[in-house]
This record gives structure tokens, C-alpha cells and sequence, in this order.
């Protein structure tokens, strides 16, 4: 079998990914789930803090977040114009779903 027929058959079965692509994603997730984790326990800390018992609403920015910091890992990485659209998109949300949480936290 010849390198390109290895390759070729490799892409195939990737889903028409390649192997830089993969990782790519595979280290996007890395990092947004690190993220999340990171902040998802700030949150909560908080919350049984302050709140002391009432309903979790920091779900909302958590999700965001972690889409945010998915999306603009790949556009540094690939540079695609569409991860640029919804890094902005999902960046905007998360911020405003933290306003949201901490004017729910002053009130």
C-alpha cells in the first residue's frame, strides 16, 4: 500500500477530517472543559455563599463559556472565517449571561 492510499483511507474513515484537525478539536475541548471546570466552581462557591440556597442560574454562563473559549481555540488554530462568527456569538453570551449573574447576586 502506498502513503497516500494509507492517507487517503486514514481521511475516510475520520470523516473526511484530517489528523491536525482532530487534534485541533481534541485541544479545543481540552481547554474549554478546563475553563469550565474552573469557573463552574468559582460560581458555585459563590452561590452557596450568597445566595445560600436559592436556584443555580450560572448554568446559562458556564455553557456559553465553555462554547466561547471551543470556538475561538479553533479559529486561532484553523483560522476559519465561520469560528470567528460564533466565537463573537458565544463570547456576547457569556458575558451577558455573567452581567445577568452578578446583578442577580447584588439583588
Amino acid at each position: 500500500m502506498k502513503r497516500e492510499e494509507i492517507l487517503e483511507r486514514a481521511k475516510k474513515e475520520n470523516n473526511e477530517k484530517d489528523y491536525a484537525t482532530l487534534e485541533i478539536e481534541n485541544d479545543a475541548r481540552i481547554y474549554a472543559s478546563s475553563a469550565i471546570l474552573i469557573f463552574i466552581s468559582v460560581l458555585f462557591f459563590i452561590e452557596d455563599i450568597i445566595l445560600k440556597g436559592k436556584m443555580n442560574r450560572s448554568i446559562f454562563c458556564i455553557l456559553s463559556l465553555y462554547n466561547a473559549v471551543l470556538h475561538g481555540y479553533k479559529l486561532i488554530k484553523t483560522h476559519k472565517k465561520n469560528e470567528i462568527f460564533f466565537t463573537v456569538i458565544w463570547t456576547f453570551l457569556t458575558v451577558a449571561y455573567f452581567v445577568l449573574y452578578i446583578k442577580m447576586i447584588l439583588n
